[in-house]
């Protein structure tokens, strides 16, 4: 009887090490997902990081790849934290339970857009507010609103051609506050910029949807306060409107000024608009202004 109860206490450490080793997670799984942004274009790049939920063990973190796919391939089941970062765009934050990983996990397409914040298990991403245009007289003056922000701006579209290529500006003829340096008027005229150089600010990362009723508004706005048939109008009555990031020269060039006091515009603009490629978009000449695919 002694030998038979020293034998059960003797295996009693073996029953303690099967039952610990048991409760330790031994199922991992997949956890995957595809980022893009509000134009569904893939976001290569994105730095993803895994954290668990209660721990103090280390975030792991890969990054998407050209199609805006992450992979963490072998991962405990448990409750994590997901980040999404990528420059130009607001972090998102998804959460998953134990549950969710107790198989592979394909948490679907994940939305980074310029907005507020947003944190969840795999919360329905919110549209993005629709953006109320101003016209150029507006923009320019009130130009230390409006700079270094992003905003949408309607005009007439004016084009040039130079050694460098095509440029193109929007315009408006009579603003109640035009732009003067040293008695020199300016053209009421907004330089659009669709490249990037160092210097620049940079432009959004994405285009809005602009606000048609707003746009209607403004756009009638400024034809009343636009003269047609200008020289350098190559349309008559082609309007536009653009979205960017609004700047403005440090010093205004007049002609010919050379280093003078108030030089130093951008194509006898006194603002540019830095705007994504082809984001300058004509509108039509009617109650609806519908953007066309392409400038003529």
């Amino acid at each position: 009887m002694n030998i038979a109860v020293a034998l059960w206490f003797a295996a009693l450490p073996c029953l303690a090490f099967g039952q610990s080793k048991a409760a330790e997670p031994t199922n991992k799984v997949r956890i995957t997902g595809r980022v893009i942004d509000v134009t569904d274009l893939p976001l290569p790049g994105t730095e993803v990081r895994l954290t668990t939920v209660g721990s103090e063990g280390p975030t792991t973190s890969v990054l998407t790849d050209n199609d805006g796919v992450f992979v963490f391939p072998s991962v405990f089941s448990g409750s994590y934290r997901l980040r999404f970062d990528a420059p130009g765009f607001l972090s998102r934050r998804l959460q998953l339970t134990k549950r969710d990983t107790e198989r592979d996990v394909y948490v679907g397409l994940v939305v980074l857009e310029i907005g507020e914040a947003m944190e969840g298990p795999l919360s329905p991403v919110k549209p993005l507010k629709k953006v109320k245009p101003v016209t150029v007289c507006e923009a320019l003056a009130d130009r230390e609103k409006f700079t270094g922000k992003p905003v949408a701006i309607v005009g007439r579209i004016e084009c040039d051609s130079n050694r460098e290529g095509h440029i193109c500006f929007l315009a408006e003829d009579l603003c109640e506050h035009p732009i003067k340096t040293d008695g020199y008027a300016w053209p009421n005229t907004v330089l659009v910029v669709d490249y990037w150089e160092q210097g620049l600010p940079k432009p959004p990362a994405v285009r809005p949807e602009i606000d048609k009723e707003a746009l209607t508004r403004k756009l009638s706005l400024a034809r009343k306060r636009t003269t047609l048939g200008l020289p350098r109008e190559a349309v008559p009555g082609r309007w536009g409107v653009a979205y960017g990031v609004l700047f403005t020269a440090p010093r205004l060039q007049k002609e010919n000024c050379g280093d003078a006091l108030g030089c130093g515009g951008f194509d006898g603009a006194p603002t540019a608009l830095i705007t994504l490629v082809d984001a300058l978009q004509a509108l039509t000449d009617n109650k609806d202004p519908a953007p066309q695919r392409k400038l003529p």
